[in-house]
């Protein structure tokens, strides 16, 4: 289970670990969503809390908001903003007792390698 704000990878991080044979569910977080009480069935080892930067996040945002044809300066991407996301997402993962991961400067496979090695599984790539 793959926890994070909008903009964290929680989707191409969840493909790539499908294609690694890996069942994987994403769940947005922020301060406005609402939390299932599913999560309190799904083991702590198995859940993954994802950060960034509030700079980094700001950016990728705007970007987003550019692509759309929309004005990149929203609430969506003001780091004020974001960092109250950022510090729900904190609380909520350390209440959870879920490792946390940075993903500011790591690549999906990266974050992957962390991910299958915390729960002790193979990190060998598919050969071709």
């Amino acid at each position: 289970m793959l926890l994070g704000v909008s903009r964290t990878s929680k989707t191409p991080l969840s493909l790539y670990l499908a294609n690694q044979n890996q069942r994987v569910a994403n769940l947005p977080i922020g301060p406005d969503l609402h939390i299932p009480e599913e999560l309190n069935q799904v083991k702590k080892d198995r859940i993954f809390g994802l950060l960034n930067t509030p700079e980094k996040l700001s950016k990728i945002r705007k970007q987003r908001m550019l692509s759309y044809g929309l004005n990149a300066d929203t609430p969506y991407s003001d780091t004020k903003n974001i960092r109250v996301e950022l510090d729900y997402a904190k609380k909520l993962y350390r209440k959870i007792g879920c490792l946390t991961i940075n993903v500011a400067n790591k690549s999906i496979e990266e974050t992957a390698t962390i991910i299958l090695e915390s729960l002790n599984l193979d990190t060998t790539t598919f050969e071709d």
